[in-house]
């Protein structure tokens, strides 16, 4: 008589980007219920929103969201997006917050503006994956998430896009900003395409959770339009397909496929994994194959050197200054395509100026004063946020210390290189009542997108190029990345994970 197969388990650690395309990819092998998710899941509140979503109903609840912003956050311009007045914890550097630490459910996700590109063969150079092994992993996380867009100049550098989501409303200002980029001549060894933001966003508009366009994006959307990765996940566990563990993996054994996590005050042990998968987010993942396999080198982060700089609007829309629904995400997307000059691809978001960019740093009592002023501004000042490739970009040591993690600079960001994209960028913006100052951008000294510290394949890694750190264990967010790409790398997380966890099995 045979004995029965024992049942195979799968550990999944962490519930982003990275985390939800792992599990989909099991669920999708049908891996129902024998997966576990290990996730610190810090409670995440959101106020409840009744009634009608009028324009009422919505300045009411907001107006309480920023009286709890002014009360409880320092003031910061340009401020960072919040979870309705609630921060991300930072890892320290240098004594100060600095690398934006991830411990809830859906991670970082909460706290994004839902732009969702894909690579390309010019960003996947040098990686030991193709655009055409990910397109179908591309393909199976839109269908989960669902992206907005529209076939427009940003196809011509980034091909098939996934959109199956009509494309966010653009602003009459916005629209002539795309034609204006579109009509520009190349210059400067780049030619310039433009289009809508792909945006993981609810725009069918018969959908219950469909964005309504209140432009209060940035302080966290009541409607739950904008995807995170927490909602679908929630599903997941509460139809019994996954099973939720609350504490921080702290390491693997190699050998056994073992966890060992802090659950409340004491350390427990969770064995018996056919396979391991590693998706809590570039630092979090580092920490835990450092401490895994007693490394004790510094390993290099990159991270996405972004700069701001303002667009001034002179012209007319033909429409009322400010009276039009909009969103505080990126509208617009830039791209600075590259041809005779050594400078790789660049990406800029550009923004309406909204009012949560200065409510954030405005007296409650002060604000109806100066609301007025803003939403005139709206149609005539816009912020442009430039993200350039990682190899241009600061990047962090990154080491255990005393059991902990430990941050220092590497390399700062090349700004002479942005310096030689700015032309480009004023000659593609400055026509049809349009106009950069020439004043160099502003710098922000860090940004969320962390990759790089185990890149899949490279020489000197413990991961190899299927992403196993160990026989059964995978590394499957960015910090197998072999580089950091300018153009926004979440979709390109989620489907990464998706592949190396479908391969896995």
């Amino acid at each position: 008589m045979s004995m029965p197969r024992p049942v195979p388990k799968f550990a999944v650690v962490g519930s982003g980007p990275a985390g939800l395309g792992v599990l989909t990819a099991l669920l999708d092998a049908g891996m129902e219920g024998q997966i576990t998710l290990f996730e610190i899941d810090r409670p995440l509140e959101q106020p409840e929103f009744s009634g009608a979503p009028n324009s009422e109903g919505v300045a009411a609840y907001y107006s309480a969201i920023y009286r709890e912003l002014w009360r409880g956050q320092k003031r910061k311009f340009p401020p960072p997006k919040t979870h309705f007045a609630a921060t991300l914890p930072k890892f320290e550097m240098g004594g100060k917050g600095k690398i934006f630490r991830s411990d809830t459910l859906g991670g970082l996700s909460n706290f994004w503006g839902g732009t969702a590109l894909p690579f390309t063969d010019v960003e996947l150079a040098g990686w030991p994956v193709r655009r055409a092994d990910l397109d179908p992993h591309y393909a199976r996380m839109a269908a989960v998430a669902g992206i907005a867009g529209r076939p427009d100049g940003l196809n011509r550098y980034f091909g098939v896009d996934y959109v199956n989501r009509p494309p966010m409303h653009l602003t009459r200002a916005f629209e002539k900003m795309e034609q204006a980029v579109e009509s520009a001549p190349a210059q400067g060894g780049f030619t310039t395409v433009a289009g809508v933001n792909r945006c993981m966003l609810e725009t069918r508009p018969d959908a219950p959770d469909t964005c309504v366009r209140c432009g209060e994006c940035l302080a966290g959307c009541f409607r739950g339009s904008i995807f995170s990765t927490r909602r679908a996940i929630q599903r997941m566990i509460a139809e019994g397909r996954v099973e939720l563990v609350r504490g921080k993996v702290r390491a693997f054994d190699s050998q056994t496929r073992t966890l060992t996590v802090a659950v409340g005050g004491s350390m427990e042990t969770f064995g018996g994994f056919e396979r391991i998968y590693l998706a809590a987010g570039c630092p979090n993942t580092t920490e835990i194959v450092l401490r895994s396999l007693g490394l004790r080198e510094p390993v290099i982060m990159a991270d996405n050197a972004v700069y701001v700089f303002p667009v001034l609007h002179l012209g007319r829309t033909g429409r009322p200054a400010g009276r039009e629904p909009h969103l505080s995400l990126s509208n617009l997307l830039l791209g600075l395509v590259p041809g005779e000059i050594d400078l790789p691809f660049a990406q800029a978001q550009i923004y309406a100026n909204f009012d949560y960019m200065w409510r954030y740093n405005f007296p409650p009592a002060l604000w109806p004063l100066a609301r007025g002023l803003v939403a005139w501004s709206r149609d005539r000042i816009f912020w442009a946020r430039l993200y350039v490739h990682g190899r241009l970009s600061q990047s962090y040591a990154v080491s255990l210390e005393k059991d902990a993690l430990h941050f220092s600079y590497a390399r700062g960001a090349d700004q002479h290189a942005v310096a030689r994209m700015m032309p480009t960028l004023r000659h593609a913006l400055n026509r049809r009542g349009f106009y950069v100052p020439p004043l160099p951008p502003l710098h922000q000294n860090a940004n969320s997108h962390y990759a790089t510290t185990l890149p899949a394949g490279g020489a000197g890694s413990p991961v190899n190029a299927r992403g196993e750190v160990a026989p059964g264990v995978f590394v499957c967010d960015s910090a197998a990345f072999p580089d950091l790409p300018a153009v926004s790398l979440t979709f390109t997380i989620m489907a990464q994970a998706h592949r190396l966890a479908t391969q896995s099995l």
